[in-house]
């Protein structure tokens, strides 16, 4: 079984971070045996349709926006 680990850590602002974590991760899954990367794929597959997953990606994605918009209101706040 092979563990992946959490994309919740915190991120530099460009993004950085986030690339370097899937870099390392697609490694990782590389790594796995042909067999492994198909059911591991699979299960990304099948986890992508279920009702929860989706919810909880558009709420992290709401998030997401509502934390860029945050940030340029402050930092608009800021340059004047």
């Amino acid at each position: 079984m092979v563990q992946l680990a959490p994309l919740a850590f915190a991120q530099e602002v460009d993004g950085s971070d986030l690339r370097r974590e899937e870099r390392e991760r697609e490694e990782r899954v590389n790594k796995l045996s042909i067999e492994e990367q198909l059911k591991l794929r699979a299960a990304e597959r099948n986890a992508a349709e279920d009702p929860a997953v989706k919810a909880a990606l558009e709420k992290r994605n709401r998030a997401i926006q509502e934390f860029g918009a945050a940030l340029e209101h402050d930092q608009g706040r800021s340059d004047s």
